[in-house]
């Protein structure tokens, strides 16, 4: 069993479909879901075919140079590249040009069915019943697996709709099943006296999935319907027969539950409304009446002679507060006086100033004892330091007048030609005895080497030569025992088709011709049936289908 990776699975059906659809292909189809233009001004849709389906994506740059827009039911010849992409698992086709064939079927239908009603006056706007502002109870008939009955029941909260909700479950697509949504609406629609309004709804669709709708039995049993119907079927965008036929068309289910409760939400808005200036009118009035009860008390208590009493009473305390903040004032003023008057006297007693000279005379002298032997002590330290200074520097300028007559003397002997001489004849005699002692060391290496080299030498082209001729002989008996010549001479044959070895009868072609090469000529023959045993391959015809190979 093979794996594969999800990239390589995708990369292989990409280029599969790269071979299949090299250039640009024409598609015939049915448009069944068209999409709004987005942003970009591109249009999605899709073609149909019985139950096939194919994406397709028509930019903005070719609907506008052809000036053809798709709509829902038309059978059309698409013009285009089919392209696939990785990222998605997903292919489609890009149109490049569409040409109009014809209408489709359910379009058409839809159309006659739309135009005999219409004769027939079931969409005029006179026989179509008002939908009651605030209704008590409606009647919801649509599929209860769906989630748009969850979403109109959501909407309805939301937007403060106070009636009651019946659910009646009924299907919503294929065509077979409009007698049952025709008979349900009938039903629904006699209880005039439970149900104020009628809604018959279903999400969006295809034009198959919505042609249920467009039955001529459920757009007369709308019609018949004593309570006002509306009618919620698809998206905006899509239209049914039954969406004319109805007192009232929503553009979705949703859209169907904001209207039957967009009543209650403004009564609701302006009760709350009603409500919050009543209450704010209230307080208001109630703060004004206690402002007003205030000033009539306050006017009571001015007149009464208990507050002109403590009026009084409060006027000599703040009196007598007064009075004792300046008797204060006053006698802080002379005891800050008085006693500046005491410090002036006694800085200027004579006792006090002869003692205070004795102290300023003791501690200048102190201070004079301290500074003078200070001043000795270091005088006497630097005195020491430059003593030795002076001492170290004499040393050492004689140290290096001396070192340089030692260095001058030796250098000058250093250069006296009888010493080189003398040992420049020392250095030859042994540079000779060197000399002649490694070439005799040499020379003897090398002959050794030379004599031994030689014998090797000799002894391996013997052995060589020997071993070569002993691989010839057995190649040549090899050579002679796998010669399909020689093979065929013993009674085995070579069995051919198109030019490939036959080593197997699952390699047999039925009724294509075989050749088979014996000895002495050439067989054609015609395979009509096989006969497979399970015996061992010889390993003799193996060996000749290799060679032959």
């Amino acid at each position: 069993m093979q794996e594969f990776s999800v990239k390589e699975i995708s990369h292989i059906l990409s280029s599969i479909l790269k071979n299949a659809f090299p250039e640009m292909v024409a598609v015939t189809g049915e448009i069944s879901q068209v999409s709004k233009q987005n942003s970009s001004g591109h249009i999605y849709f899709t073609l149909k075919e019985g139950d096939s389906v194919l994406n397709a994506t028509y930019f903005k740059y070719y609907h506008a140079a052809n000036n053809f827009m798709p709509k829902l039911g038309d059978k059309v010849k698409v013009f285009g590249e089919i392209k696939s992409y990785d990222k998605s698992s997903s292919y489609q086709i890009n149109v490049k040009k569409i040409e109009y064939d014809s209408e489709g079927l359910l379009w058409k239908q839809f159309e006659e069915m739309k135009k005999k009603l219409y004769a027939e006056g079931l969409f005029d706007e006179s026989r179509k019943s008002p939908v009651p502002k605030y209704p008590y109870r409606a009647a919801i008939l649509t599929a209860l697996t769906g989630a748009v009955i969850k979403d109109f029941i959501v909407t309805t909260k939301n937007e403060k709709g106070r009636y009651l909700i019946d659910v009646w479950n009924i299907p919503v697509q294929n065509i077979e099943n409009a007698p049952v949504i025709a008979d349900t609406i009938l039903k629904a629609g006699s209880h005039t006296e439970r149900y104020d309004v009628i809604v018959v709804m279903r999400g969006g669709g295809s034009v198959e999935d919505l042609a249920v709708f467009n039955q001529e039995v459920v757009a007369r049993a709308a019609a018949a319907s004593k309570v006002p119907l509306i009618s919620a079927v698809g998206h905006e965008t899509d239209f049914t027969i039954i969406d004319y036929v109805a007192d009232y068309r929503a553009a979705t289910p949703t859209a169907a539950a904001v209207y039957l409760s967009s009543h209650y939400k403004a009564a609701q808005q302006l009760l709350e409304k009603y409500i919050f200036v009543l209450n704010k009118n209230t307080v208001n009035m109630l703060d004004k009446k206690n402002q007003q009860l205030d000033m009539v008390s306050l006017k009571i208590e001015s007149k009464s002679p208990l507050h002109r009493l403590i009026k009084l009473n409060h006027k000599i305390s703040d009196f007598n507060n007064v009075l004792e903040n300046m008797l204060s004032k006053k006698l802080y003023g002379l005891n800050k006086k008085l006693s500046k008057y005491e410090y002036v006297i006694t800085a200027s007693n004579p006792a006090n100033l002869i003692e205070a000279y004795k102290v300023r005379i003791a501690n200048s002298h102190k201070t004079l004892s301290a500074n003078m032997f200070a001043r000795l002590s270091a005088y006497n330290y630097k005195e020491i330091i430059f003593r030795k200074n002076i001492k170290t520097a004499v040393l050492n300028k004689l140290e290096k007048k001396s070192s340089r007559l030692d260095f001058y003397f030796h250098k000058l002997s250093l250069f006296n030609p009888a010493k080189k001489l003398d040992g420049y004849k020392y250095k030859f005699d042994i540079i000779e005895k060197s000399l002649l002692k490694a070439v005799k060391e040499k020379y003897a290496v090398s002959y050794r080497q030379l004599k031994d080299g030689s014998r090797c030498l000799e002894q391996y082209i013997v052995d060589y030569l020997f071993n070569k001729n002993a691989d010839i002989s057995l190649l040549e008996s090899k050579l002679y025992l796998l010669d399909p010549q020689n093979v065929i001479e013993r009674g085995y044959a070579v069995v051919t088709q198109k030019e490939k070895i036959i080593s197997s009868v699952d390699n047999v072609e039925m009724e294509t011709e075989l050749t088979i090469t014996l000895k002495d000529g050439v067989i054609s023959a015609y395979p009509e049936e096989k006969n497979k045993n399970n015996t061992k391959n010889i390993t003799e015809l193996d060996n000749i289908e290799k060679i032959l190979k």
